[in-house]
């Protein structure tokens, strides 16, 4: 039979199946036979037993695609994040001054990457992030080290026009 994931609770280890033909059936964690958490959009086959649906595999070709209405895989969802963050961060360099723009959806984007990659198998999103963070911080101090030098400069020379 098949059906679409609705919703599992990892903390009690159930969840619920929307099947075919519009009825609901509950499943609990050891009958999940695909690698992955069962996400909720996830299209599944399954069989029928009087507890509720056993031998749950994610129908192939679906695994990463998820049915509409369905949340994002929290790996995808880091991965994003935390590629989106180094962009960002790598144009700020690139930029000049006007890289100044990118910091703040660097360092956004790379503290929700961490968020969502903490944690994972896949720490991928979460390396991306950190890296962003890094790049944007580092970029972030060049910027304040250089608007303090600018001041101290005109600061200097303001006073050196006082004594003369």
């Amino acid at each position: 039979m098949r059906g679409t994931v609705l919703g599992f609770d990892p903390a009690i280890g159930e969840g619920v199946i929307a099947t075919e033909d519009g009825g609901r059936v509950r499943f609990v964690r050891a009958a999940w036979r695909s690698p992955g958490e069962p996400l909720p959009g996830r299209l599944v086959d399954y069989a029928l037993a009087e507890d509720g649906a056993i031998d749950i595999f994610v129908v192939p070709g679906t695994a990463g695609a998820l049915v509409a209405g369905g949340a994002e895989p929290p790996e995808r969802r880091g991965i994003i994040y935390g590629a989106v963050s180094l962009s960002c961060a790598l144009f700020t360099y690139m930029l000049g001054p006007f890289g100044v723009l990118t910091v703040i959806p660097a360092l956004v984007f790379g503290i929700m990457g961490r968020n969502a990659g903490r944690g994972l198998a896949d720490r991928t999103g979460y390396y991306l992030s950190t890296a962003g963070l890094v790049l944007a911080l580092i970029a972030l101090l060049l910027v304040v080290m250089t608007v303090a030098a600018v001041f101290g400069f005109i600061s200097f020379f303001a006073w050196m026009h006082g004594f003369s």
